[in-house]
């Protein structure tokens, strides 16, 4: 689990499966905004401190992904860091360690 530090937003990961993002008010607690279902287990999630992106670990390596309205969409597969079971982005964004 992660939380996003500019954006009311929390992402979640299961061995289900599936890679969920929470969005939270004080008026309606916490909503489902999305919820992925991907072929492996997400085994770890971080939000970019902007909120647009997640980075997700699974068996096979690491997925950089975007946040759409309804929908994550991988743009970069790192294969070569397999099991990563922690995974965060540094203050600025700019970097991420596993």
């Amino acid at each position: 689990m992660d939380t996003c530090i500019k954006k009311n937003l929390i992402a979640t990961c299961s061995s289900d499966k599936t890679v969920k993002i929470w969005s939270y008010s004080n008026a309606g607690g916490f909503n489902l905004e999305i919820n992925q279902l991907f072929m492996d287990d997400a085994l770890c999630v971080a939000f970019h401190p902007s909120g647009f992106n997640v980075v997700v670990g699974f068996p096979d390596g690491i997925r950089m992904m975007n946040i759409f309205k309804d929908s994550l969409v991988s743009y970069k597969n790192i294969s070569n860091i397999k099991n990563c079971r922690e995974i965060v982005f540094s203050n600025g964004g700019h970097l991420f360690a596993c």
